[in-house]
This record gives structure tokens, sequence and C-alpha cells, in this order.
């Protein structure tokens, strides 16, 4: 995936997570480390070509660190339920 891939789909698939109840169910049930599943479940939420490799993971996680907070705050605020990191919340890490 190229850098604007990645951005746009960090940034969609945190919007998908906070707007459909589907894709929040499956995401909060999947393994956060189980990088093939969230991979097809990006994918397919956002409609992209490929599925994302750990690397485009790791790419948009520090994407949203540096430019999502807002949006990864409201998600977390709006979710106190679930384990989550800044960051890494719709992508990888389940603390």
């Amino acid at each position: 995936m190229t850098e604007i891939q990645r951005h746009a789909a960090a940034a969609g698939f945190l919007h998908v997570l906070h707007n459909s109840k589907e894709v929040f169910d499956e995401w909060k049930s999947a393994k956060k480390d189980d990088y093939a599943a969230l991979g097809k479940l990006i994918q397919k939420s956002v409609g992209l070509a490929e599925t994302p490799t750990p690397a485009d993971f790791h790419a948009m996680a520090s994407y949203i660190d540096a430019h999502l907070k807002t949006e990864a705050n409201a998600f977390a605020a709006a979710h106190p339920d679930v384990a989550h990191h800044v960051g890494s919340i719709g992508l990888m890490t389940q603390n």
C-alpha cells in the first residue's frame, strides 16, 4: 500500500468502527494480533484492493497517533469497555 492508501484506510476504518455496529462487533471479537483476519476485515470494510500487511498496520497506527487523536479519543470514549491503545485502536493492539 502507498502512504496515502494507508492514511485513507486508517481514517476510513476508524470511521467504520465508530459507525457500524456489525463491523465493530466483528472487530471486538477478533484477536488483535491476527493480522490476516484484521486485514481482511479492514479490506472488506473500506473496500481495499489488497489486504493490509503488518507493515501497513504499523504505518496506519502511526498515522492515527499523529493525526487522528480526536477521532481515536471519540471512539475510545464511546466504547469504554473495549481495551484500546490510541493509534492502534482499530488496527492491532489489545491491552
